[in-house]
C-alpha cells in the first residue's frame, strides 16, 4: 500500500490558536521518543543511489515496508518514507535513513523495536551486499559525491540554506544524528526541562562525539557534525537565549517561531518557496496569494534546527549518531535527568546555573576536544561522571531495569575516550582512501550493520 503526505489546511486566525498548539500538548505520560539516522552504503563504502539496477534506497524502502508491515509514502511517484506501527522511516537529503520511533514509556520496549529495525537492515545488507554506517558525519566523500533524494522540500532548502551558512550542504548531505523527545506536564515543567537540556548540550556533544573524519582524513574535531551545525543558519540553529530566562514560557518560543524566516509551505501537494519571509508577516498579511494554516505552522516548527527545540514535545538534537551499542544510552541518560525535578535541580546546581555565554563557549570547545573540553573551567569529563551518577540514581527510583543502558557511558568515561577519539587513534595520520575494503571494515567494525 502507499499514501501521500497529508497537511492540515485549517486557517490560523490568531496567535492564541498557536499558543494553544503548545498548551494542549501538556501531558503526564513521561514517554520517550527516539530518532536514529543511518548512512546507507554499497559494498565499496560508496553512498547508495536512490535508484539503481542493483542496491538502492528505493529498494531498501520496499524491503522495509514488507518487513515492518508499513505503508509507503509517496511524493509524486517516488517512495520517500514509510509509515509503520512503530514509527516513521524517512529519507534525509543525502540518503541517510531516519527511523523516527513512536514514543515509549519503557525503554526496554524501545530496545526491542530498535534492534528489530537493525535486523531488517542486516537482512537487506545480506541480500544486496550493502552496509549501514553509524557515524555522525560521512567519513570518506565530498558533498559533491553524495546523492540527492527526490523530495521537493530539499530542493528549496538546497537553494536557501547555502546563502545562510558555508557548511549548510554538508549538514544536509553528510550528517547523521540521534534525537530524543520528551513529554512536558505543564508550561513550567517544559521551561525547566528545556533549560536543563540546553545547559547539557556541550556534555551531550562530548559524550556522543563520533565524527572525527572529513573527506577521508582526520578533521581535528571529535564531533565534526556538531561543528558543521554551527555554520548552517544562525537564524534557526544553535541555542535559544530565551530559554535561559527564569520566566521562560510558551509565548517566548512562539515569538521566536513567528520571527523565524520561512523556507516553504505546501499547497495541493506542491512545495512552494517562501523566500525567508518571517512567519509573523505571513500570519498577518499572507504572501504570494496564500494565508497561514496549521500545516504551515507545523512545518515552521520543524524548520527550527535548534539544539533543543519545542514542538508538542521537547526534542534534544545534540548527539552524533553513535554505534548501536551506545544508542540507547542517550535517551536513558536524559530520561534520568529530565523526568526527575530533583535530578534537574541537582544538575543545574552542579553546573552553577550557567549563563548562555558559558554554555555557548563550552559547546564550541566540545566539538573539537570532546570530554577534554571545559565547562566554565571544569573538564566535561569530570562533570559527565557526576551527572551520569545523578541520572543513574534517578532511574534506580523510577525505572531500575533501564539503568543497564547507562553502562556503556560508564565504560566510556572510565577509558576517558569518546568513540571519535578511539577511531582517530586507530588510523593515526592515514588517509582513509588508502585503506583497503577489509581495513575499512576492521576500522568501522563496531559502527557497521552489514
Amino acid at each position: 500500500m502507499s499514501t501521500i503526505y497529508r497537511f492540515d489546511y485549517t486557517k490560523i486566525h490568531s496567535k492564541l490558536q498557536l499558543l494553544d498548539w503548545f498548551q494542549t500538548a501538556c501531558k503526564k505520560k513521561a514517554q520517550v521518543g527516539l530518532e536514529v539516522e543511518v548512512f546507507c552504503l554499497d559494498k565499496d563504502f560508496h553512498p547508495l543511489p536512490y535508484q539503481s539496477q542493483g542496491a538502492s534506497i528505493s529498494k531498501l524502502l520496499t524491503h522495509l515496508a514488507e518487513a515492518m508491515e508499513g505503508e509507503i509514502v509517496l511524493e509524486g511517484k517516488n517512495p520517500i518514507a514509510l509509515s509503520t506501527p512503530t514509527g516513521m522511516v524517512s529519507l534525509e537529503p543525502g540518503g541517510q535513513l531516519e527511523y523516527g520511533m513512536r514514543p515509549f514509556t519503557s525503554l526496554t520496549d524501545m530496545e526491542k523495536y530498535l534492534f528489530q529495525f537493525f535486523s531488517h537492515l542486516s537482512h537487506f545488507a545480506e541480500k544486496w551486499g550493502t552496509r549501514f554506517l553509524f557515524l555522525g558525519f560521512e567519513p570518506l566523500h565530498r558533498k559533491e559525491d553524495m546523492p540527492w533524494m527526490p523530495k521537493k522540500r530539499y530542493v528549496i532548502m538546497r537553494e536557501y540554506l547555502p546563502k545562510k551558512g558555508e557548511l549548510a550542504l554538508e549538514m544536509m548531505l553528510q550528517s547523521a544524528s540521534l534525537q530524543a523527545s520528551f513529554d512536558y506536564e505543564s508550561e513550567e515543567d517544559m521551561a525547566e526541562k528545556f533549560r536543563t537540556a540546553q545547559v547539557l548540550v556541550p556534555l551531550l556533544i562530548a559524550l556522543f562525539a563520533n565524527s572525527p573524519f572529513r573527506q577521508g582524513r582526520l578533521s581535528s574535531f571529535e564531533s565534526f557534525r556538531a561543528q558543521v551545525w554551527q555554520k548552517v543558519d544562525p537564524d534557526r540553529c544553535g541555542l535559544l537565549p530565551q530559554a535561559m530566562r527564569e520566566d521562560f514560557r510558551f509565548s517566548h518560543y512562539l515569538e521566536y517561531l513567528l520571527d523565524l524566516p520561512m523556507m516553504f509551505i505546501v499547497r495541493k501537494g506542491k512545495w512552494l518557496p517562501m523566500e525567508g519571509i518571517p512567519f509573523r508577516h505571513f500570519l498577518e498579511n499572507g504572501a504570494f496569494g496564500h494565508h497561514a494554516t496549521l500545516g504551515d505552522w507545523t512545518l515552521q516548527s520543524s524548520a527550527a534546527f535548534l539544539e533543543v527545540r519545542l514542538r508538542p514535545w521537547l526534542e534534544v538534537r545534540s548527539p552524533d549518531l553513535v554505534p548501536p551499542s551506545l544508542i540507547l544510552s542517550f535517551p536513558t541518560f536524559l530520561k534520568g535527568i529530565l523526568y526527575s525535578p530533583k535530578a534537574r535541580k541537582r544538575t543545574l546546581e552542579l553546573l552553577g546555573f550557567p549563563s548562555l555565554e558559558i554554555v555557548e563557549k563550552a559547546r564550541q570547545e566540545a566539538c573539537r576536544k570532546g570530554l577534554f573540553a571545559t565547562y566554565d573551567k571544569t573538564l566535561l569529563l569530570d562533570l559527565a561522571k557526576e551527572i551520569l551518577k545523578i541520572s543513574k540514581e534517578s532511574l534506580l527510583q523510577s525505572a531500575k531495569e533501564e539503568v543497564k543502558y547507562l553502562q556503556p557511558l560508564f565504560l566510556l568515561l572510565e577509558k576517558k575516550k569518546t568513540t571519535a577519539l578511539e577511531l582517530a587513534e586507530k588510523v593515526k595520520k592515514k588517509n582513509l582512501h588508502q585503506l583497503s575494503q577489509k581495513e575499512l571494515e576492521k576500522l568501522f567494525h563496531s559502527h557497521l550493520v552489514s
